[in-house]
């Protein structure tokens, strides 16, 4: 979860991204996992995929509990049960018993 995803907490949003500079290295996520690229024109220009709804994130979480990955956000792969369980309690409301949760788990 980078500072972009801390920021939309209001929203209660999740989005996973891969970026690289050259697109046939992203596309094998596009055709396994769905989701969308796009070029950012920005830093030189790099390819960036990215998906957001609860199925496409949970059939790629699903994917890397049988395949291992190295990763120095791992981390945060891990918390994304945690995410979507606090967002079906609504726990980002000011007003929700479990906010003081959530405001721990997205300084995590």
């Amino acid at each position: 979860v980078d500072r972009r995803q801390r920021q939309m907490c209001i929203r209660a949003a999740l989005v996973v991204e891969v970026s690289n500079k050259y697109l046939e290295d992203i596309q094998y996520y596009k055709e396994y996992f769905g989701g969308n690229i796009y070029y950012d024109t920005s830093k030189n220009g790099f390819y960036k995929w990215h998906i957001q709804s609860k199925e496409d994130i949970e059939n790629f979480q699903c994917y890397f509990q049988t395949h291992m990955f190295k990763s120095a956000k791992s981390k945060r792969f891990f918390m994304i049960k945690d995410f979507f369980e606090l967002k079906s309690m609504k726990a980002y409301r000011e007003d929700s018993i479990y906010h003081k949760i959530w405001k721990n788990f997205w300084n995590k």
